[in-house]
């Protein structure tokens, strides 16, 4: 029983030196682990430090840009912050007002000629004689009378009556082409 017990002592001192050699093991490799892991951590830490520069560096280029461009509006006579904020209201405005049929059809309307230069010009010049006239009208500058056909073959001789007339002949004409065309 004697060798019995020294053997399970020598037994719990082999397994003892053995468990211990383990856990030493294990320790060293948590150490190199909770190193390698400062370690990351580090280079973590400069990567960010890095990219906050960057960022911080681009944010502030991106608002020199909008400020030159504000500057640029302003003196344009356009304030930025004014405009952004009515656009933004006739967005939503127009978001709640205009169906999908109503936005379908101001695509068709942006995509057509209506907007072209040339058609505004004409547009523009129109509704400045609608106002000129009706200025006249008011002040009395210009008889309110009735104009028969002898005085519409007398103001045909006046070469603005005959430029807008010329101007409204072709205009009927091309309409009418036009008109046939897309049937």
């Amino acid at each position: 029983m004697s060798n019995n017990g020294q053997g399970l002592i020598e037994d719990d001192a082999t397994n003892s030196e053995g468990s211990t050699q383990q856990l030493l093991e294990t320790i060293d490799r948590l150490s190199r682990t909770v190193e390698q892991m400062h370690r990351r951590q580090e280079e973590l830490i400069k990567k960010y430090d890095t990219l906050h520069e960057e960022g911080s560096s681009f944010l502030g280029m991106g608002i020199d840009v909008l400020d030159d461009y504000a500057r640029q509006l302003s003196g344009q006579g356009i304030e930025l912050e004014t405009s952004l904020r009515h656009s933004i209201w006739m967005m939503l405005l127009l978001g709640q007002r205009l169906s999908e049929v109503d936005l379908e059809r101001l695509n068709v309307l942006l995509k057509s000629d209506v907007l072209n230069e040339d058609a505004i010009s004409v547009v523009g010049l129109a509704a400045q004689s609608r106002a000129s006239t009706q200025k006249e009208v008011q002040n009395a500058t210009i008889e309110k009378e009735k104009v028969g056909p002898l005085g519409v073959l007398s103001a045909l001789n006046d070469p603005d009556v005959q430029r807008g007339v010329g101007f409204g002949l072709h205009f009927l004409k091309t309409f009418g082409r036009l008109l046939r065309a897309s049937k």
